[in-house]
């Protein structure tokens, strides 16, 4: 990506970070959406799940934001070995969770917005012990986009969608930091975004809207080891820039 480029797309980051800061004293405009996200309840027992987006209705949401956890709707999660059929036909997952609240949501005359995200499978992930839940190790970024295609083909009415959720914090994508505090979580998570965002493509959303990011706010020092990416860093690492924002290059990069 060119540097000019690249700099255009972080000062819209910060940009947008500014105008969401200002809109807490700000009026509320006619084109203002209200989103709202509560993966507990709504990824819980039906009634519950109902229950909750009756409120959502009632206080006026017009989005709804869902995970969509690979796990929870893969086959076979917890086999090393990749199930042997085809992993881009949607009819392959259990979708019954996520169907509950897709549908609940629109007949409520909301908008859907889906983030797909880790943990993965056991067999699209890499194992190890120091992670706090499987399915995070580096996931494997080809099996996420076939995820992806299949996703977009199971909810062609959906509009808006997110890759991962928290990639710079390592319950959602370890490891999070290398040798001199190389963020190994950006360079992995660049790779399942390419993948990811080509899989929607193949499953018909390509025209939709797709975000990246949704990073944590907040991290630890970055050293080896540590638990999170400072988000700032981590799209350094992920657009490939040294800290005056140019491209990377030769042993750096």
């Amino acid at each position: 990506m060119h540097s000019a480029r690249i700099r255009t797309v972080l000062a819209l980051l910060a940009a947008s970070l500014a105008l969401a800061a200002c809109a807490s004293v700000a009026s509320a405009s006619s084109r203002q959406y209200s989103l709202i996200q509560d993966d507990g309840l709504l990824l819980g027992a039906p009634a519950g799940a109902s229950a909750a987006m009756d409120q959502f209705q009632t206080i006026g949401a017009d989005i709804v934001k869902v995970a969509a956890h690979w796990r929870w709707v893969a086959p076979d999660v917890e086999s090393s070995t990749r199930p042997n059929v085809d992993l881009s036909d949607p009819a392959n997952y259990n979708w019954s969770v996520l169907d509950h609240a897709v549908k609940g949501i629109e007949q409520r005359g909301m908008t859907p917005w889906l983030m797909i995200t880790a943990p993965a499978p056991d067999w699209a992930s890499s194992r190890s012990n120091s992670v706090k839940q499987p399915g995070v190790w580096q996931p494997d970024p080809k099996a996420f986009g076939v995820f992806a295609e299949a996703i977009a083909k199971r909810y062609p009415e959906v509009r808006y969608w997110s890759l991962m959720n928290e990639p710079n914090f390592d319950i959602w994508l370890a490891p999070q930091v290398g040798a001199r505090g190389v963020s190994l979580s950006a360079i992995h998570y660049r790779k399942m975004y390419v993948e990811g965002r080509s899989g929607l493509d193949r499953g018909g959303a390509g025209a939709d809207q797709i975000m990246f990011g949704e990073l944590a706010p907040r991290a630890f020092d970055q050293v080896k080891g540590a638990q999170a990416t400072q988000p700032v860093r981590f799209l350094r690492d992920f657009f490939c820039l040294d800290s005056r924002l140019k491209p990377l290059k030769g042993s750096a990069a």
